[in-house]
């Protein structure tokens, strides 16, 4: 799986991992067709804007919240190696917002990414 995340990834925490710059890169591999991009996410601090890009064209933005969220972009791909943009519009420290002794910039966590 690591060797998927091209940057702005932090360390797998459990079931999930961090964006932890503004713009984070992965790509995917597909088999057969797809027709969307499901991602499972939330945000470090609310309300947080993301905007989403499949092979450097923008598929769309949506505000992701504190809470898990599930969020599904209409895409149609052929089979192949797809690269995978995520942008988010703030970095957070958890020190700066009391949340814990934390120093790290983070924006948004991902439990999935998935072409399907």
């Amino acid at each position: 799986e690591a060797s998927l995340l091209l940057e702005g990834w932090d360390s797998l925490e459990g079931d999930f991992r961090w964006m932890n710059q503004k713009k984070s890169q992965l790509k995917l591999v597909t088999k057969k067709p797809t027709v969307s991009l499901k991602i499972e996410a939330h945000a470090l601090k609310a309300p947080q804007t993301l905007s989403v890009y499949v092979n450097d064209i923008h598929i769309g933005n949506n505000t992701i919240s504190e809470d898990w969220q599930e969020i599904n972009y209409p895409v149609w791909l052929e089979p192949g190696i797809h690269y995978i943009t995520l942008e988010a519009a703030t970095l957070y420290r958890p020190a700066d917002l009391g949340l814990s002794p934390d120093g790290r910039t983070l924006a948004i966590s991902f439990k999935s990414i998935s072409l399907e």
